[in-house]
């Protein structure tokens, strides 16, 4: 390395360097394994999982408009640094190679600024979905009801699980957007024929067999659980939306603005004895309790 380029490498590294070491450090030398000393007496509350997702996607984008707002400043930085403080000839060959490295550095930022903020969108909008259906949810505590938000067993990650004397109901959360349709032309309708259902415009499966696997997960759970085999009722709740129910179906798609409609078994079963209520409900109680203490670990 020439004496004339060691300045200019030492001017633009020895910022990054201290900004490294100092993160290194905090990092290091942090407090670690603390413990929120009321983890362990609460459940997740409903969307935490969506709510996370947000924080992590936060951090990516305001990560990439660093870059985008930082980057071309730092490479016209290295530039000059190489044109006046080592002496390295202006040539076009240099320029062109510059402007390219900040155009590419842009066009990086803004694509993933762009895919990030779409992502949000609907990570926001599912979020809002989920919050919605557990406020909705509340009415059937009185009525002795125990609602479990968030919960992840066996695999699956289930947005409500409602238990009382009815059955068990594994409650999965579709949100779907009402922009770019015309409410004073089109009934804000969804059908469901007992295989998909079907939007103004659009129609899907994927949330009915979503649900029904979401079921199958949680009867398993259940059953390794407490060894008792419970049947539980799949159930797509579509805020904000009139269900039109065609056809036969085993999945319960309803409107949650009515909680009452969230807690009828379509089989017509006896329901669930007092006894069975409570292990279930007890056992579901500690699993989402020691889960919530675990995350909730400060590392």
């Amino acid at each position: 390395m020439s004496a004339g380029l060691f300045p200019a490498v030492a001017m633009i590294s020895m910022p990054a360097l201290i900004v490294g070491l100092i993160t290194l450090l905090f990092v290091k030398f942090r407090p670690k394994n603390n413990v929120l000393p009321f983890s362990n007496e609460v459940h997740h509350e409903a969307g935490h999982t969506r709510r996370l997702d947000i924080e992590t996607i936060n951090a990516q984008f305001y990560g990439y408009l660093m870059i985008l707002l930082a980057g071309p400043l730092f490479l016209y930085a290295v530039h000059l640094s190489f044109s006046y403080l080592a002496d390295y000839e202006e040539t076009l060959f240099r320029v062109v190679v510059s402007v390219l490295l900040v155009m590419a550095m842009i066009v990086y930022a803004t694509l993933n600024i762009v895919r990030l903020t779409e992502k949000r969108r609907i990570k926001r909008l599912a979020l809002e979905g989920e919050i919605a259906v557990g406020k909705m949810l509340d009415p059937l505590l009185r009525d002795g009801g125990w609602v479990f938000h968030d919960v992840q067993s066996a695999g699956c990650k289930i947005d409500h699980v409602l238990v009382n004397r009815t059955g068990v109901f594994a409650i999965d959360t579709h949100t779907h957007s009402k922009s770019g349709i015309d409410e004073k032309n089109q009934t804000m309708k969804v059908v469901f024929d007992g295989i998909r259902l079907t939007f103004p415009g659009h129609s899907a499966s994927e949330p009915i067999d979503k649900a029904r696997e979401q079921a199958r997960c949680l009867e398993r759970w259940i059953k390794i659980s407490t060894g008792q085999t419970v049947p539980v009722q799949p159930v797509v709740a579509i805020p904000g939306w009139y269900v039109d129910l065609k056809g036969h179906y085993d999945v319960l798609v309803t409107n949650p603005g009515r909680p009452e409609s969230l807690a009828q078994p379509l089989s017509g079963s006896p329901g669930l004895n007092l006894n069975l209520v409570n292990q279930v409900a007890d056992t579901l109680d500690h699993h989402c309790r020691m889960r919530a203490a675990n995350e909730e670990k400060i590392s």
